[in-house]
């Protein structure tokens, strides 16, 4: 999905049934702390680890993932391997 809102809507049509959803923070129309309260809330998709990659590295940013129910917080730029590390403990 190209933002928040096309990844929203791929989820609700059943189009999409991810096994891990990765975002950024900062898209246009439906942002990353958006999307990730929905997905956390929702009842059909709360399951579903989610993980935040921003450029935000502010406490306060890494506090909002925690609190919204991000299962991990990656700041770019990051090395391939550490997220293919991440993401495969999050699946296993």
């Amino acid at each position: 999905a190209n933002n928040g809102a096309e990844a929203l809507e791929l989820l609700l049509n059943g189009d999409w049934q991810p096994d891990l959803i990765l975002s950024d923070v900062e898209m246009p129309q439906i942002d990353g702390w958006g999307l990730l309260e929905y997905v956390k809330t929702d009842e059909n998709f709360g399951q579903i680890p989610m993980v935040m990659v921003t450029s935000l590295d502010a406490v306060e940013h890494r506090e909002r993932a925690a609190k919204l129910g991000a299962n991990d917080y990656l700041i770019k730029p990051f090395h391939r391997e550490e997220l293919r590390v991440r993401l495969e403990a999050l699946v296993s």
